[in-house]
């Protein structure tokens, strides 16, 4: 979730400013780095894994997944992956919101104690 978070902020001016071509080729870009890098990973992870790195993606970009999809692949894409989230009982377009939701809280708890240096990562 923080290597998006710092991936979105590097390539934020030339997702706000560049043209179109430049656009779609630094998002081909990113997602063939972050099949490389983490999509073993990725494939490997559970349904409450996943729901888990939405919503740290989420509180570290300030974005809903919704919201980032749309941004990056369009409305078709988002309207697209928000129906098989719901397939599995889940809404893309929740935001991350620790006063509102327990599972929000939790998680941001412990990203706090990450950050702090109380729990370690293995």
């Amino acid at each position: 979730a923080k290597l998006a978070a710092q991936k979105m902020e590097l390539y934020g001016e030339t997702l706000a400013n560049g043209t179109r071509k430049d656009r779609k080729e630094l998002i081909r870009q990113f997602e063939k780095e972050l099949k490389e890098e983490h999509g073993a990973k990725l494939k490997r992870m559970s349904f409450s894994d996943g729901r888990i790195l939405l919503r740290l993606i989420d509180r570290e970009t300030r974005n809903t997944p919704f919201e980032l999809v749309k941004d990056l692949k369009g409305s078709f894409q988002a309207v697209f992956w928000q129906g098989v989230a719901n397939i599995f009982d889940y809404d893309l377009k929740a935001p991350f919101d620790p006063s509102q939701r327990d599972e929000d809280l939790y998680i941001d708890e412990i990203c706090r104690m990450i950050d702090a240096g109380i729990i370690s990562m293995p």
